[in-house]
């Protein structure tokens, strides 16, 4: 989970926030997700994984930036944000 932690906080809290509240930088007008909502937390680990490696919306694709297993790591520390 540390490992996680520290990808998020490189790549992923600008946007989303320290906390995953949504409260970072807004891209192009949009909010982004709130990490912690049950709407994030409900889905499956391969639709997040997919949303991290292949963007949404107006978040970028960080297949290129981030490897398997940093998204993974990722994903570890996202699913305790909303605890």
């Amino acid at each position: 989970m540390a490992k996680g932690k520290q990808v998020y906080v490189r790549h992923c809290a600008g946007c989303h926030g320290s906390e995953g509240t949504g409260d970072g930088y807004r891209i192009l007008g949009a909010d982004p997700a709130n990490l912690t909502s049950p709407a994030i937390q409900n889905k499956s680990d391969a639709a997040l994984l997919s949303s991290i490696h292949q963007g949404k919306a107006t978040m970028p694709s960080w297949n290129i930036r981030l490897s398997q297993q940093d998204a993974r790591d990722v994903l570890t520390y996202v699913r305790t944000l909303a605890k």
